[in-house]
């Protein structure tokens, strides 16, 4: 760990954090605790730990929601940037992705 890293995690610890024995999947680096809530000081990301596997699924199949949503938000972006006038395949593509979203939000 790198004199910068260990400067980011003990301002956290001076805060109140707790140095745990769980590493980030993403860094490697040690993640904190506090109360219930784990996170990456390094990747400034809070880290949800699975009790079970049926948890683990749980969270899985949230950031996978959040990803498809995200990418469909993005396309629609795209279609539209730029566009002073719509034409009929970028309504139909439009009306599509909206019906998406709605399925995804009712998952």
């Amino acid at each position: 760990m790198t004199s910068k890293e260990e400067s980011i995690l003990s301002g956290y610890i001076k805060q109140g954090w707790s140095l745990t024995d769980i590493e980030c999947p993403i860094c490697l680096t040690p993640l904190l605790k506090k109360g219930t809530k784990y996170f990456c000081g390094i990747c400034n990301r809070e880290i949800k730990i699975a009790e079970d596997i049926k948890e683990y699924l749980k969270f899985l199949e949230e950031n996978i929601k959040n990803e498809l949503r995200e990418k469909v938000i993005r396309s629609l972006s795209l279609m539209i940037k730029d566009k002073d006038v719509l034409d009929e395949e970028i309504v139909r593509s439009i009306e599509i992705y909206i019906k998406l979203l709605k399925e995804l939000k009712d998952l």
